[in-house]
């Protein structure tokens, strides 16, 4: 991959997209000091923070870096101390949701897989488990338009300044502001149900 003399890639990683497969795709183009990744919500910190550790970084090593990596919202860029593009991977939403189910059920430190495990399917995502979670920045499996929430700039609006989206409040102009972010903002938007023609087009970058 090809990130540009100047602009660093900033891989937003949508949870349960394929991206974890991707970033190691991603990892392996790349000198050790040249990727960053910026998982903060695994640091136990907040985008704030993360945000002051990378500003913080010393010249040198800044420099070096080509990709950002990490669950991280659109709008991060304006954070940010370097001009940065975008790409990421995007999954029919439905998929998406049953995907975050049986994760849920597969990690045994997830900190509510002892009430899913008691659920079905359809009472998961009938249940108000994750109602609060997912009007929240750091919701993993959110079952309310969360990649539109990744996209459409309202995740890092709600982890800098508090002005979250409550559950169900996603409207048109959210939608309408997601897709005219990817349309101008990602040099590449991939589908998981087609990741290896994905891969290629993000090879060309």
């Amino acid at each position: 991959m090809n990130s540009g003399a100047n602009k660093k890639l900033i891989f937003l990683h949508i949870p349960k997209t394929a991206g974890s497969t991707l970033r190691k795709v991603i990892t392996q183009q790349y000198a050790a000091d040249e990727t960053l990744k910026c998982y903060y919500q695994k640091q136990g910190i907040s985008l704030r923070e993360a945000l002051d550790e990378m500003k913080a970084l010393p010249k040198e090593q800044a420099a070096r870096i080509r990709i950002i990596l990490g669950h991280v919202g659109f709008g991060v860029h304006e954070y940010l101390p370097w001009p940065c593009s975008y790409i990421t991977i995007l999954r029919d939403p439905i998929d998406r949701v049953i995907s975050g189910y049986y994760h849920i059920l597969r990690d045994s430190s997830h900190k509510f897989q002892a009430q899913v495990q008691r659920m079905s399917l359809k009472e998961y995502v009938s249940s108000d488990l994750l109602r609060s979670e997912a009007a929240r920045v750091n919701a993993v499996n959110a079952m309310d338009n969360g990649q539109t929430r990744l996209l459409s700039g309202n995740v890092v609006q709600a982890e800098i300044s508090g002005a979250a989206v409550e559950y169900g409040g996603c409207d048109e102009g959210m939608l309408e502001r997601a897709k005219k972010n990817l349309r101008e903002q990602f040099k590449v938007v991939g589908l998981s149900e087609r990741f290896d023609e994905s891969l290629m087009l993000m090879k060309r970058v």
